[in-house]
């Protein structure tokens, strides 16, 4: 059986692209889907450090990451 699982996760990251914290904005509520979305962004991490331009909404604001990714 083939489910539609979705999921939203707000990223805070740091000046140098590392994860500062994860805010689930919708959870798929399929706890297992969800870890591994976490787990994700959390193992793609660091990321490329932001420019100076978005760096502070990086990690004031962050920016929604959708699973799956499209």
């Amino acid at each position: 059986l083939q489910q539609n699982l979705k999921c939203r996760i707000r990223v805070f990251l740091s000046e140098s692209g590392q994860v500062i914290k994860l805010e689930f904005q919708q959870s798929s509520g399929h706890t297992d889907y969800d870890a591994r979305a976490e787990k994700a962004i959390r193992d793609a991490s660091p990321f490329p450090p932001p420019t100076a331009e978005v760096a502070q909404r990086l990690s004031n604001s962050g920016i929604i990451i959708g699973f799956p990714l499209l």
